[in-house]
């Protein structure tokens, strides 16, 4: 469970500022990287792209310009360069800080993504998800399968986001559970198999509920629209391009 703690942002996606200590600052080509003992810094994954924002004390300022995940032991490293005074000594408390609008953005879109695919869930379409892009350019999320009137689709998705959006009432659900909860709530995908504890998150109480790293908006009210703008075949699936207004 300390490692999904550690990660405040499966917590709270509206937390914009932390305290943290300093665990570990290596050099790597003309880039430095900090590994903090906990962070709001979402790492560029699961689709969706990094935070940005600064790692401060006092007078020395640690510009971060990406985040990423440390393979060995999956927590993260912000990429970045000092522009303000010297450097950090490790087990020192330092002030966190993220690009809020950033932040809700990106939430925005992966949410957006999310009720995207509820939407056609409830449509019925003969669609399996798999990959999702949600950077504030170019947007989509694709499909095994495929839908003969693409331009009916269109519509017709856009018009069950508008719905689903109207009639929410309740704060999105992002929980953590142990492994062994997590498969008596959902059919638990084969590579979090032995993981200790799983992000569940339902936007709406109605759909079913995933597995979930990413940041999100507490309230689908927050989305704003989702409205996709082109539906194409890609290979062998179907990419469905949207994007958030």
């Amino acid at each position: 469970m300390e490692r999904i703690i550690a990660k405040e942002y499966l917590l709270d996606s509206y937390k914009f500022s932390t305290t943290a200590s300093i665990v570990d600052l290596i050099q790597v080509a003309s880039d430095i990287k900090i590994k903090l003992s906990n962070t709001i810094f979402h790492p560029q994954g699961g689709g969706q792209p990094n935070d940005i924002g600064s790692i401060t004390q006092g007078p020395i300022i640690f510009d971060v310009k990406s985040a990423e995940t440390d393979k060995t032991d999956n927590n993260v490293w912000h990429v970045g360069k000092f522009t303000s005074g010297s450097e950090f000594d490790r087990n020192t408390e330092v002030t966190v800080l993220i690009d809020e609008a950033k932040r809700r953005l990106h939430a925005r879109l992966h949410s957006g993504g999310h009720l995207l695919d509820i939407a056609v869930q409830r449509l019925g379409y003969p669609l399996v998800p798999g990959k999702g892009y949600h950077f504030a350019e170019g947007s989509y999320v694709e499909y095994v399968g495929n839908i003969q009137d693409k331009d009916r689709a269109v519509l017709d998705i856009n018009e069950e986001c508008k719905k689903i959006i109207n009639e929410a009432v309740d704060s999105v659900n992002a929980i953590i559970l142990s492994y062994e909860e997590a498969q008596k709530a959902f059919t638990v995908p084969s590579y979090l198999a032995g993981e200790s504890s799983i992000r569940y998150v339902k936007l709406t109480p109605q759909d079913n509920g995933c597995p979930c790293g990413g940041t999100h908006v507490k309230s689908v009210h927050d989305i704003g629209s989702v409205v996709v703008t082109k539906i194409q075949k890609k290979g062998k699936n179907l990419r469905v391009s949207y994007k958030v207004e």
